[in-house]
């Protein structure tokens, strides 16, 4: 095999260009395969899977994931990343079966680091499909291990507890310290960013709950942080997620905003077929337009997703929708979302008990 090849496809990976450095490994792993060479088109497969993943092409990753398998022992790594994978496209209920399997191995193997990753991906699809609990048992069970890496998956999923808890400044604070820790190293600057972006995110909640709306200074310029930070790790992704919410903060500043960069975002997450990044999307289309109606294209989508459907249905009944009951059951592991919802309900009395309940969690 071609170490030309090889080392052209290490290169474009190292600068963040993952769109060259996938397809690269693609020709590589289809090469080997040609000549019956296993070894490396399953190690070329499964590094072109990682870039399309990072290049934000969840569909080409699976195939290389299915490709490497194929040619190869069925590894954790891959069937974690495969669980990743089908999260970006959606398919939260295979994923988080893929992820259990994981899991479920990683213990036999007795390997405490493959458990962390088992364990901490589990836990994310979790929090995604609303099983908060079973989530919570997963990242107490990352505490355990007490692995020195496994302390950052710990501490980000404890700051997500948290929130979902109510415990909004607490979770503001332990990200920013995480994201101020991870800063130090290139190679986390997603990691910093997604730290960045989840406090921007909790410090906008706080105000919409009636805490000072300075607040949203500081979450403006988190995203800044973000933004740069997913530009540095080449995750385009991740950066139309910031640029989206940076628009959505000035709305909820009282600014006029005009939302043809969200127009762009949602085009390109519709082109990777990536539905849970569109209905984030649409949420900030939403917010950014005064319209329910982009919002509750979002809540169409997320079917798997209770707690982002509960949210949705929340900023939707913000803008003028009503709000159907359906949302206190959706959100009712999330206590600043529930108390966010009891403010925007046509009722007296839910008003009167969100407006407790945010007293105490802003």
């Amino acid at each position: 095999m071609s170490k030309r090849l090889w080392r052209l496809a290490e290169e474009q990976a190292e600068r963040g260009a993952w769109a060259q450095a996938a397809m690269a490994y693609a020709e590589i792993a289809e090469k080997a395969l040609r000549v019956k060479d296993s070894a490396v088109a399953r190690q070329a497969a499964g590094l072109a899977a990682d870039a399309f993943r990072r290049d934000d092409r969840p569909a080409a990753a699976a195939k290389l994931l299915v490709l490497a398998r194929s040619v190869g022992a069925d590894s954790l790594s891959d069937r974690v990343q495969l669980a990743s994978v089908l999260m970006d496209a959606g398919e939260l209920a295979a994923a988080l079966d893929i992820a259990g399997q994981a899991r479920s191995d990683a213990l036999l193997s007795g390997d405490a680091a493959a458990e962390v990753l088992a364990r901490d991906t589990l836990a994310g699809l979790l929090l995604a499909a609303g099983r908060v609990e079973e989530a919570r048992a997963e990242v107490q069970a990352i505490g355990l291990l007490q692995l020195p890496g496994g302390e950052v998956a710990r501490r980000f999923r404890s700051a997500q507890l948290l929130r979902l808890d109510g415990r909004c400044s607490e979770a503001a604070e332990e990200w920013k310290k995480l994201a101020e820790e991870l800063e130090i190293y290139p190679q986390a600057a997603g990691a910093a960013a997604a730290c960045r972006m989840e406090r921007a995110e909790t410090l906008a909640l706080q105000v919409a709950l009636g805490a000072d709306a300075g607040l949203l200074d500081l979450a403006l310029a988190e995203e800044e942080r973000a933004s740069k930070a997913w530009m540095q790790a080449g995750r385009r992704a991740g950066l139309y997620r910031s640029e989206a919410w940076k628009l959505r903060l000035r709305k909820q500043r009282g600014e006029m905003v005009l939302p043809a960069a969200i127009e762009q975002a949602l085009r390109y997450a519709t082109e990777r077929k990536m539905p849970l990044l569109s209905a984030e999307l649409q949420v900030c289309l939403a917010v950014v337009t005064e319209s329910p109606t982009p919002a509750h294209h979002a809540i169409l989508a997320l079917g798997e997703a209770p707690l982002a459907r509960g949210r949705a249905r929340v900023v939707a009944a913000e803008l003028g929708e009503s709000l159907p009951d359906a949302v206190f059951e959706e959100l009712a592991a999330d206590a600043a979302w529930t108390a966010r919802a009891m403010l925007c309900s046509a009722d007296p009395l839910l008003q009167r008990e969100g407006r407790a309940r945010a007293q105490l969690l802003s």
